[in-house]
């Protein structure tokens, strides 16, 4: 099971929300949440943005371990999952300016 797998599944228990009631209310259909969670994979940014979004947690606890052993590998994640967020709002920034 990937990190990302194990932690949609520990936070839809923590929830009380199930796969499906989180596929309605994301938009991330089932048979992709059961891939991220069995088979891991890179989810794309909207996914974890909108798991995060209808389970109310802050998108970083979608992405880092939860065994994460030290500070350094949290802010690492941190960094690549914000660095990922600015490339996409500037993206988005640019196809709007070209309309």
């Amino acid at each position: 099971m990937s990190t990302v797998g194990s932690n949609i599944r520990r936070e839809c228990e923590t929830h009380g929300v199930s796969m499906q009631q989180l596929a309605a209310k994301s938009g991330v259909g089932i048979g992709r949440l059961y891939e991220l969670e069995a088979v891991g994979g890179a989810p794309r940014l909207s996914e974890v943005l909108a798991i995060a979004e209808v389970l109310d947690i802050p998108y970083l606890t979608l992405v880092v371990s939860a065994h994460t052993t030290s500070a350094t590998d949290s802010a690492d994640a941190a960094s690549i999952v914000t660095g990922a967020v600015r490339r996409a709002a500037r993206t988005h920034r640019r196809r709007r300016s070209t309309r």
